[in-house]
């Protein structure tokens, strides 16, 4: 999962089969990542988008997303701000102009027992964690 603080959508990638290959990006609509003692949190917001690896991107569970509005489950506030986030993220995958690398598509897990973590804030990341094995991005955590 990919995430920038303050968003109120994930992006997740997904591959398929033994090989990993990439099937595409799910954009999550959810609240903003929030930090506390345990851990994180968020809550999610039904509506979301499929952007395949093959094809054109698609809106995924408006109708239910809808549904739970008139069941009371989102103010009209609330629902008017997810409808809000959904046409950002519907512009961003209409104009191309994603915000996250590509390159995540290709990411693996280490293998034989290695760890992956996240450095400590603005430290760079060892190559074995960057996209194609690149070593030039950063981890940011979020603010406590």
């Amino acid at each position: 999962m990919l995430h920038r603080p303050g968003d109120a959508y994930s992006v997740d990638v997904f591959w398929t089969g033994p090989d990993r290959q990439f099937a595409g990006w799910y954009l999550n609509l959810q609240d903003p990542i929030r930090r506390y003692p345990g851990g994180f949190d968020t809550l999610d917001h039904e509506l979301d988008f499929w952007a395949p690896a093959s094809g054109r991107w698609s809106v995924k569970d408006d109708e239910l997303f809808e549904q739970r509005v008139a069941e009371g489950r989102y103010t009209q506030e609330q629902a008017a701000s997810i409808r809000k986030t959904g046409d950002q993220v519907a512009g961003m995958l209409s104009t191309g102009s994603r915000w996250w690398d590509e390159a995540w598509a290709e990411w693996a897990p280490l293998r034989h027992g290695g760890r992956s973590s996240c450095p400590t804030a603005g430290r760079t990341a060892p190559a074995d964690l960057q996209p194609g094995g690149a070593s030039s991005a950063t981890c940011r955590a979020l603010p406590r």
